[in-house]
């Protein structure tokens, strides 16, 4: 059996999810996924991210529901947030869900369960960003798509508190395939704060394909957070598209600290004037974990302005990347735009890919691009030693100082604080060590 009829042997097999109105969305995924299978090495967008291995691998779906007690106390932010959807294995849990309470004009939870006035809006936008087309994964996503996490907004509605989602893997003797789709809405006017934590347990191999689509109407702003915390075991593609309507606000924080393979594309179109947005990407791997990460923003529209800043610390004989795109079109004039990368490499045997990459078809902009790659600064180094600290806390100091510099841009002091306590704990620093937000 060849490669390609191998990728696709290894989905096609199984039961997949039938009925009700996601179904002509699944055909099309599974229709396009047959065409296409898994992407490969000769694929320029796909060149780094060796997908080979899951295609050889006797995946089957989740049954049934597993608890995951101890998970979600680990990972909960219940406490501080406004609602939580705990996702275990791609499905939600309701019984270790909080949806009681919710701010007025925040509707949250499945598709199927909304009223009809809410889910024929959604249905009309749902799969409008990330459809069937655009990458192989996003196919085999929609192929297996069975429950639709939905977050919705109204016009005007201004929600104080998060929504966390909180999507959990776990295992029990056998390679599972889990598919969460979760669709964001923020009307018109409307002020929102979405938390995605993906983390789990898997001791068996896990796959995660996930697919976050958001929808940012007119002056409308949302905060979004995205972590991974997964196992060593689990493989993880995160497809993240946002539209950002005339006015609109949207910042994006992402922290990728954990997995086997983890593979994140994010995409900002900027379809209104005036819409701004702001990218902050943390990257910590080490073994020989691979981490991509992958970011387009597009500039459609004129007086847009949009600021990128990822930062990479990779140890061991681990691989980063980082390829990020600004696409200003022809009529985007007077766009503002700059994108910053910046890695540590903390052993010899550590690499990174980075591809920071301009294309601009306007005449009247200011756009820059700028990427670093290196070991620790001797200088700083001296200092400190100088100081009276030996070499070792002295890179500890530093490589917490250089990851954190991310954290301090994070509002939500939960997920900010969580990032930290990994941090000082890789380091071996105190606990309590806090860089506050500005």
């Amino acid at each position: 059996m060849s490669t390609e009829q191998l990728n696709i042997e290894s989905f096609t097999r199984l039961t997949r999810p039938a009925g009700g109105s996601l179904q002509p969305l699944r055909e099309a995924g599974m229709q396009r996924f047959l065409q296409t299978g898994l992407p490969k090495a000769k694929d320029e967008e796909w060149r780094f991210t060796n997908t080979d291995p899951l295609a050889e691998i006797d995946w089957q779906l989740p049954t049934g529901m597993i608890d995951a007690a101890s998970l979600v106390a680990q990972h909960s932010l219940a406490s501080a947030c406004t609602a939580e959807l705990v996702l275990v294995n791609g499905r939600l849990n309701r019984d270790r869900s909080k949806v009681d309470g919710l701010s007025r004009g925040l509707t949250v939870g499945l598709l199927s369960d909304l009223p009809e006035t809410v889910a024929a809006r959604c249905r009309s936008l749902l799969a409008t960003l990330v459809d069937v087309e655009k990458t192989p994964f996003a196919a085999l996503n929609a192929g297996f798509l069975d429950q639709v996490i939905v977050i919705h907004a109204a016009s005007a509605a201004e929600i104080a508190r998060p929504v966390h989602v909180l999507s959990l893997s776990t295992t029990a003797g056998a390679p599972l395939l889990m598919c969460p789709r979760i669709l964001v809405i923020a009307e018109e006017g409307a002020i929102l704060r979405v938390v995605e934590t993906n983390a789990g347990d898997a001791a068996d191999v896990a796959f995660s394909n996930a697919v976050t689509e958001v929808f940012i109407g007119r002056g409308a702003s949302v905060e979004h957070y995205q972590s991974n915390w997964t196992s060593y075991t689990t493989w993880s593609i995160n497809n993240t598209v946002a539209q950002i309507a005339e006015s609109g606000h949207y910042v994006n924080h992402s922290a990728s600290l954990g997995g086997k393979l983890v593979r994140n594309d994010l995409e900002i179109i900027l379809d209104g004037p005036h819409a701004d947005a702001t990218l902050n990407g943390l990257l910590i791997v080490d073994k020989d974990r691979q981490i991509d990460n992958h970011t387009l923003i597009r500039h459609e529209k004129p007086d847009c302005t949009s600021r990128e800043l990822y930062k990479n610390v990779v140890g061991d004989q681990a691989f980063g990347v980082f390829k990020g795109r600004i696409f200003v079109q022809k009529d985007a004039q007077h766009t503002d735009s700059k994108q910053t990368n910046r890695t540590l490499l903390l052993t010899d045997q550590a690499m990174m890919e980075s591809m920071p990459a301009l294309e601009i078809y306007a005449d009247d902009v200011k756009c820059t691009h700028g990427s670093t790659t290196g070991p620790l600064d001797e200088d700083m180094l001296f200092y400190l030693r100088s100081r009276g600290l030996s070499t070792e806390a002295s890179r500890h100091v530093l490589i917490y100082a250089f990851a954190a510099d991310m954290t301090s841009r994070m509002n939500f002091s939960p997920a900010r604080q969580k990032i930290e306590q990994y941090l000082a704990a890789q380091q071996g620093l105190p606990q309590d060590l806090r860089i506050e937000a500005t």
